[in-house]
């Protein structure tokens, strides 16, 4: 009998060497839960993590400018410290990760998500979008009524000084991840599509002063 041929394996398609070395910084300061991402996940070009990636290191001149610490942004930070530039970029990654899995392309405000800007001004009407701290880092979102769809990213709480998280009437699937920052005062979930219960860390946050689900 003739054997059936094996199945080859689609190959992983050519990337440029920002592409490698964008992963190469990033990719251990998500391999870590919350997030726990395998290196392997960026070989894929369908998973959002290759496609963050592949937008940050081929197509964002934010990005490419700190990886080459020739930044000139509008941020309150000292971009000669590598501690900084990965925060900045780990933001970057997580803030891009969240427009995908929630259907950011098909926002009716873009609310100028994936601009060549700095993250702090990705926002639309009535403060919707990111807000940054004093330093340049995200820590607070809000979106109500923005079309949002799909589940948390497994990055999301990878930023541990979020504060406030507002996230209102529009259909975020899934359950509340437990791996929630400690520093939050509030967490509005309210009028989603969340399953599951409440995480029991929800109760331990000693900050926190609303919560609504």
């Amino acid at each position: 009998t003739t054997p059936f041929p094996s199945a080859i394996p689609t190959p992983m398609p050519t990337q440029t060497d920002n592409f490698f070395m964008m992963r190469d910084r990033l990719h251990p300061l998500l391999e870590d839960p919350p997030a726990s991402l395998n290196l392997s996940v960026f070989d894929d070009p369908d998973s959002i993590p290759y496609r963050v990636l592949d937008w940050m290191a081929n197509d964002d001149p934010e990005s490419k400018a700190i990886m080459a610490n020739e930044a000139d942004m509008d941020v309150n930070m000292d971009m000669d410290t590598d501690v900084n530039a990965n925060e900045y970029l780990l933001d970057r990654y997580i803030m891009a990760s969240m427009y995908y899995s929630w259907d950011g392309p098909n926002w009716p405000d873009q609310m100028g998500f994936l601009s060549n800007t700095t993250i702090c001004s990705w926002k639309g009407p009535e403060n919707r979008g990111v807000t940054c701290n004093d330093d340049g880092f995200v820590d607070r979102i809000y979106f109500e009524k923005s079309g949002l769809s799909g589940p948390f990213p497994n990055e999301f709480f990878q930023i541990r000084r979020w504060t406030y998280i507002i996230l209102r009437n529009d259909a975020i699937t899934g359950t509340i991840p437990s791996s929630i920052s400690p520093s939050l005062v509030q967490l509005d979930l309210a009028l989603q599509q969340l399953t599951g219960s409440i995480p029991t860390e929800v109760g331990l946050l000693t900050d926190m002063k609303f919560f609504a689900v």
